[in-house]
């Protein structure tokens, strides 16, 4: 029994939803979105609704973000200073060495002969 309740609630949905696309029910649709005094001065509940957003929430949220932003992009460019600095010493070192072997190499002395 439930499951044929849920297909019927799901069935008039969906057929609500293709309805109030349709050309036929358009002013019927208009006429829940807009109030009569707002059509008038052409401001629409939507338009309402995005202004309070942006007045109330969304300042309030960039403030925090853009806080949030600074001390990340502080910690990410340390991060990446930090790896540059290791990457660069390590293929100096790496470098300095493979040189070392093939200089060694060329004049015929092994590194053990050096440590003596």
């Amino acid at each position: 029994m439930n499951f044929t309740k849920g297909v019927i609630i799901i069935f008039v949905i969906l057929a609500l939803a293709f309805l109030s696309q349709q050309v036929y029910f358009r002013s019927v649709t208009k006429s829940y979105l807009y109030s009569k005094d707002n059509t008038k001065k052409g401001i629409s509940v939507g338009d309402k609704l995005t202004g309070w957003f942006q007045s109330n929430l969304y300042s309030k949220l960039s403030d925090e973000a853009g806080k949030e932003l600074d001390k990340r992009e502080t910690m990410l460019k340390e991060a990446i200073n930090d790896q540059k600095d290791s990457i660069l010493e390590n293929s100096f070192t790496a470098t300095k060495k493979f040189i070392a072997e093939k200089v060694l190499n060329i004049l015929g002395v092994k590194p053990e002969d050096l440590c003596k």
